[in-house]
This record gives C-alpha cells, structure tokens and sequence, in this order.
C-alpha cells in the first residue's frame, strides 16, 4: 500500500473507526487477488447501510464523456469488484446515465442517513454546479439501477 493509502487510512481510522479502515483494506485486495479492483484512483467515495451493504461512487467516463457510477455489495463483507453489483452510470451525458447531466459531473460524496436513505451530492459546470439526489437503499442495491427510485432535493422524482 503506497504511503498515501497509508496516510489516507490512518486518517479513516482516527474520524470514523476501525470499521472504516477495514473497508479501506478490503477493497485494496482487488489489486492484486485475482479480480480487478475498480479502475478509478481518485474520486470515489464509500458509505455503508445499516443492514451491512457498502456503496462506492467513482468518476469514470461513459460513452466518452465524464459521467459518476455508483456501485453496491451483494454481502457485508465485499472484498474484491466481484463482491460488488455492476456498477449503474448515475450521473451523465450517456443516454444509459439514470440522472441527465450536462457538462463534467464529477466528485461525487455519498452518504447513508437515518431510514437508509443514500445521500449523493456532486460537483457540475455552470451557476448550479452543485447538485444532491437521493435514494432509498433499505431493500438492497438493486434499486440503485432505477431512475425512479432516485429523487430531487425537493423529493420529486427525477
């Protein structure tokens, strides 16, 4: 583990807990046990539900353009991509994007609140350059993959 992960993990350790570093752990052993780890270095966030599930947001490109996908575990423990569900394109120009973005959607932050309700907030382009959605990940990861479980700060769907 380079320095930096090493840095970055010991600062995971002191704000939230030992269970944090563990989830940093964890998906390190991708690089180099037999499965892909998930392509993107930077710009990827992690958060955990209740139930155990863990949620990770990267920036990536679709379709030739910046877009953020989203990915959730299939169990409590994930330890490798294929311990995750196949990453949805969240945010972006793609027409297989849920959310329709203009521009760079990038620097996505998630986060799981009281009820499992899945917090996302992410940087854009323009005077509205910060945008929030929400989804409901109570029931598992599966609905991630659906626009209409996806809705506004307003609470309209998208």
């Amino acid at each position: 583990m380079p320095s930096r992960s090493k840095s970055l993990s010991l600062l995971c350790w002191l704000a939230l807990g030992a269970p944090v570093l563990y989830a940093g752990m964890a998906l390190e052993v991708g690089k180099g046990g037999g499965a892909l780890a998930f392509p993107h270095g930077n710009g990827r966030q992690i958060a955990r539900s209740s139930s155990g599930l863990w949620f990770l947001a990267y920036d990536g490109q679709v379709d030739g353009a910046a877009a953020i996908l989203l990915a959730g575990s299939r169990g409590a423990a994930p330890e490798v991509t294929g311990d995750f569900e196949s990453a949805v394109v969240l945010v972006g120009k793609s027409p297989r994007a849920l959310i329709r973005a203009e521009g760079e959607p990038h620097l996505a932050s998630i986060a799981v609140g009281p009820d499992d309700v899945l917090h996302l907030v992410w940087q854009g382009v323009g005077p509205d350059a910060i945008h929030y959605s929400r989804c409901s990940v109570g029931t598992g990861a599966k609905r991630l993959g659906e626009a209409a479980s996806w809705t506004r700060a307003d609470g309209h769907a998208r």
